[in-house]
């Protein structure tokens, strides 16, 4: 099966009065049609960025600027379409999910009219009417009850979870070919966040839709993604099959990020190991590895060489010098086993 996703080497900054953030520094990752990509890392890491630069949501030049790579959708280079193009492609191939509903809907515009006018975007032969059974059928299919009611309400009259299942009708009536969910559960319960995960991954399996998940917590990703990319600094650090990334973890970054998240196996005295220290300072990123001055098992290497990708199986790649042939042995703490290179 082909990628309907190829992002290669983006590199993304923001000029400020204050200098250049280089806030994507060189990702690359594929995408197949129906499958599930978590894009995970602490806030800042660029994740954010990253999956605005695939519908080029950023600010334009001169305040943001794309430095290099490529992102290929379905073949198409987006940076190199025209502005017409790319909003015929958000409207009909690529949706996302914003982070915060109440920012992205509009408060003066009935919610069925929002599902209608994106509808109507994608199909222009399609009429008013056909349009709003329309929309009412998605807010059926995502769970809100009285639909045909509903379609005439506004955002305030909703709940946090029910705006943000009107986020995600709003971005599957089109039936899209590639769904960005960014942050989708955040500020929500756990119980909300469960049926909202659930939601997406039914809207998925039932349209086929490639879904990328960007999230902080690994948690959210652990039973959706098919694949896992780990971002830091602007960079990914690691990243393969879920199941891998879960049970033999390869980067340092990883470990930290999965020592943080509560077992349910575990003892409820037992303290969670933070990870120490503060992401740098993408003004001026750090000559060696990016995660070096917060790592615990950094060598004199990685402040001074930037570590390059290691293949630990197939599909499973990771960037660290701890591969190295002349490294220490060093035991990872998820799995218990000595690091070999």
């Amino acid at each position: 099966m082909e990628n309907i996703l190829e992002v290669q080497n983006l590199a993304f900054s923001f000029n400020t009065y204050a200098g250049e953030v280089q806030a994507v520094r060189g990702v690359s990752f594929s995408l197949k049609e129906g499958e599930t990509l978590g894009l995970v890392g602490e806030s800042g890491c660029g994740k954010s960025v990253t999956a605005r630069s695939i519908v080029r949501l950023n600010p334009p030049y001169p305040t943001g600027e794309v430095k290099g790579g490529s992102i290929l959708f379905k073949g198409r280079d987006v940076n190199k379409v025209s502005t017409k193009e790319m909003e015929e492609i958000r409207a009909k191939d690529i949706r996302m999910i914003f982070q915060d509903p109440m920012t992205c809907l509009n408060p003066t515009m009935t919610i069925g009219n929002q599902i209608s006018e994106g509808i109507l975007k994608a199909s222009k032969n399609m009429s008013k009417r056909d349009a709003r059974e329309r929309a009412i059928e998605m807010l059926d299919l995502v769970g809100i009850p009285s639909p045909e009611d509903r379609y005439r309400q506004y955002p305030h009259e909703f709940s946090g979870g029910m705006r943000q299942r009107v986020m995600i009708a709003l971005a599957i009536a089109v039936t899209p070919k590639l769904l960005i969910a960014d942050e989708p559960t955040t500020a929500l319960d756990v119980t909300t966040q469960a049926q909202i995960l659930a939601l997406i991954k039914k809207m998925q399996i039932e349209f086929k839709t490639a879904i990328i998940m960007i999230t902080h917590d690994l948690g959210v990703v652990a039973s959706s993604a098919d694949k896992i990319a780990i971002m830091y600094a602007g960079k990914i650090t690691e990243a393969g099959p879920a199941d891998e990334i879960f049970e033999r973890p390869a980067h340092p970054y990883t470990w930290g990020l999965l020592k943080s998240i509560p077992r349910l196996d575990s003892d409820v005295k037992q303290k969670l190991t933070p990870i120490l220290g503060t992401p740098p300072d993408l003004f001026n990123p750090p000559e060696g590895c990016p995660f070096a001055a917060r790592c615990p098992y950094a060598m004199k290497i990685c402040r001074m060489y930037e570590p390059g990708t290691v293949t630990i199986s197939q599909e499973h790649t990771a960037n660290c010098w701890l591969y190295h042939e002349m490294a220490g042995n060093v035991l990872n703490p998820i799995t218990g086993k000595m690091v070999k290179a």
